[in-house]
């Protein structure tokens, strides 16, 4: 018989408490060191912004590539991401970001709004047909309409 994994079930987070042959005195979250690493790698991309930060006191450099990723990944676990998955929330947050906050668009009832964005408006002259003096004589207008303002109801009306 194989053994059940409660760490789905409670959605517990995977610990790590040892590194290969060594061991670790406290356990570290798998999630908590995957987000750790992603940060120091995206710090690591732009090493050119860090370093001209960190020459400006001696020993900066190693607390921003320290400190930063440790307080990005315990802000990030902390975060609610609204039931998901905190690599789906952080895909979501992404793909907003580029496809929505940057263009500034703009919705309403799921629907883009096409021209909320255009600053200058120009209207076309349509010409109408007009009618001759022959032509106005009343046959355009309704026979049957309700000249009456008086509201009748037709409730409990038997028949």
């Amino acid at each position: 018989m194989e053994p059940y994994n409660f760490k789905r079930t409670f959605n517990d987070p995977i610990t790590l408490y040892s590194l290969g042959k060594f061991t670790l005195p406290f356990g570290i979250g798998l999630m908590r060191a995957v987000l750790f690493l992603l940060v120091f790698g995206l710090m690591f991309l732009f090493r050119g912004f860090f370093l001209a930060i960190g020459s400006i006191i001696p020993g900066l450099t190693l607390v921003l590539y320290i400190g930063i990723p440790f307080v990005v990944s315990h802000y990030l676990l902390k975060k609610d991401p609204q039931g998901k998955k905190l690599l789906l929330y952080l895909y979501d947050l992404i793909v907003y970001f580029f496809n929505v906050y940057l263009p500034k668009k703009k919705y309403a009832n799921d629907t883009e709004i096409v021209y909320q964005n255009e600053t200058h408006v120009t209207f076309e002259e349509i010409p109408l047909p007009r009618m001759k003096a022959k032509e106005r004589d009343d046959k355009h207008e309704i026979a049957d309409a309700n000249q009456d303002a008086s509201q009748k109801y037709d409730v409990n009306k038997v028949g």
